[in-house]
């Protein structure tokens, strides 16, 4: 499960981002007697409260990918909690960042996410291929037992 804040924060995030503009758009093209700030504080509302089921919607994605990406189980479960680090280590990198250096630091969590999600993939590609080739050398000793 996504951690509580992270989950939090990319509502927020969504809810001021292009998704709302989005809504707005659409719906003041809906609706054209809507005035731009009625349509964009619809919008708003409205990306808050499908955020978290889109959010949850991504993840389990993600999990689905790894449970069919690794045989291990073990792997597959530890690829579904480091695909929570991105955005935990976003937020906090935002967190942090508006901390100690303001506005601009806005730019550390991004930073951080990008990151966290290279290395993540980089770390569940070497679980990969150690499973490949675990999965090689039992057939080879399979093989080689047979031949016998």
């Amino acid at each position: 499960m996504l951690n509580k804040a992270a989950l939090d924060k990319s509502k927020e995030i969504a809810a001021e981002g292009i998704a709302s503009w989005s809504a707005a758009n659409w719906m003041e093209s809906e609706y054209p007697y809507l005035t731009r700030k009625e349509a964009e504080a619809i919008g708003k509302n409205f990306v808050k409260k499908a955020s978290p089921f889109v959010a949850g919607a991504s993840y389990l994605y993600g999990t689905q990918e790894n449970h069919e990406r690794f045989k291990s189980p073990y792997n597959a479960f530890r690829a579904d909690a480091y695909d929570t680090l991105p955005i935990t280590f976003g937020v906090l990198g935002t967190a942090v960042g508006v901390a100690w250096i303001g506005s601009a630091g806005t730019v550390i969590g991004p930073l951080a996410g990008i990151t966290t999600a290279v290395s993540v993939e980089l770390e569940k590609q070497k679980w990969e291929e150690k499973e490949q080739n675990q999965q090689n050398k039992s057939d080879i000793e399979e093989k080689g037992g047979a031949m016998k």
